[in-house]
C-alpha cells in the first residue's frame, strides 16, 4: 500500500520468479532457456516443480539449463528430484540422479541409494560431484 496526495493504493510489482516460470512453457526454446537460467540465479524454491518438468523439454540446451537451476536451487530440489528417480522418461531419472549427487545434500542420500536399482547405467553412476 502506498498514499500518494492524501490518496491510498496498491503497488503491484512484478514477481520475477513467477514471470520466469511462465516462460518456460514458451514456445521458443531459447526464451525456455533463459528462463531456467534466471531461476539459477534466483534460486527460488517456488520454482522447483516448474523446473523438474523442464527435464521433460524436447531441448536439450532447455533441460541442461533446468538441471543447472535445480542445482543452485539446492536442498529444496532434493525432494521432488528424488521423485523422480522413479520416473518413467529414462532422460528425467538421469538428470535428477546427477543433479542429486552434485547437491550432495544429506537427504539425497535415500534417493542416490534407490537409484542404484535402476535399469540405466547412466542413472546408476551419475558423475561426481565438481565441487569438493
Amino acid at each position: 500500500l502506498f498514499r500518494r496526495g492524501g490518496k491510498r493504493g496498491v503497488v503491484h510489482m512484478a514477481d520475477s520468479v513467477m514471470e520466469q516460470i511462465a516462460a518456460l512453457s514458451d514456445e521458443d526454446w531459447a526464451v525456455r532457456e533463459d528462463a531456467a537460467s534466471v531461476l539459477a540465479t534466483l534460486k527460488d524454491p517456488r520454482a522447483v516443480a516448474p523446473l523438474v518438468r523442464a527435464l521433460r523439454d524436447s531441448d536439450r540446451a532447455v533441460r541442461e539449463a533446468a538441471k543447472a537451476a535445480l542445482f543452485a536451487i539446492g536442498e529444496p530440489a532434493v525432494p521432488a528430484l528424488g521423485d523422480c528417480l522413479d520416473d518413467p522418461e529414462l532422460q528425467v531419472q538421469e538428470a535428477a540422479s546427477a543433479v542429486l549427487a552434485e547437491i550432495a545434500d544429506y537427504r539425497a542420500f535415500d534417493a542416490l541409494v534407490a537409484a542404484l536399482r535402476s535399469g540405466d547405467w547412466i542413472v546408476r553412476v551419475p558423475p561426481l560431484p565438481s565441487h569438493s
